[in-house]
């Protein structure tokens, strides 16, 4: 299922999703693999640190990482 909010996205990554995928030469399996943590983190995790540290490192990788309720969304960054 596929979700977005201006420009952001919640489809997991590796899917097809139309309008707003990733660039197949700019997304890396480590990006998916950190994504996927972090989802994990985020509905276990209370404090939230584990999620940070991913978020960090999803940054290195040009990933720009939103937290709505339980949720994260991303894209690319820019």
């Amino acid at each position: 299922m596929r979700t977005a909010t201006a420009g952001w996205t919640a489809t997991p990554p590796g899917t097809s999703s139309g309008v707003g995928s990733p660039r197949p030469r700019t997304w890396t399996p480590a990006a998916n693999a950190l994504l996927n943590a972090r989802a994990r983190a985020l509905r276990k995790s209370e404090s939230g640190d584990d999620a940070k540290d991913l978020r960090t490192e999803l940054a290195r990788l040009g990933v720009v990482v939103k937290d709505q309720d339980k949720k994260q969304y991303w894209r690319l960054a820019k």
